[in-house]
């Protein structure tokens, strides 16, 4: 592991686009830095918030990373997730399953508060 963070996710509470920062530089700043800036009632990840994540910044980084360092194409990943139900629940990781079975690896959930 390089100590590389991927763009974080970030869910406001809220349901409509307003609920989202202000548009200034600090937003457009993390914008461009990929975070997942978005928003629903509940201010929890959802099973859609954590697709988007997949798709846009996961797989993604893990192709360029097979790419970069002349990995098997096919070579499997390590995902540390914070210890939510979402991310522990069977709909995910079916989903990691169907969406990327020759990557998919070990995911490790991991209970970062008391």
């Amino acid at each position: 592991m390089d100590g590389l963070l991927l763009p974080l996710q970030v869910v406001f509470i809220g349901t409509k686009h307003k609920t989202l920062p202000p548009n200034n530089e600090r937003k457009f700043m993390c914008i461009n830095n990929g975070w997942g800036l978005t928003f629903n009632e509940s201010h929890w990840s959802t099973l859609e918030t954590i697709k988007r994540i997949v798709h846009k910044i996961l797989l993604p980084y893990l192709h360029s990373q097979i790419k970069q360092l002349g990995l098997p194409k096919h070579h499997k990943m390590v995902c540390m997730l914070n210890c939510w139900s979402i991310h522990k629940g069977k709909e995910f990781l079916d989903y990691m399953k169907k969406k990327s079975p020759q990557h998919y690896g070990h995911f490790h959930i991991s209970k970062l508060h008391k």
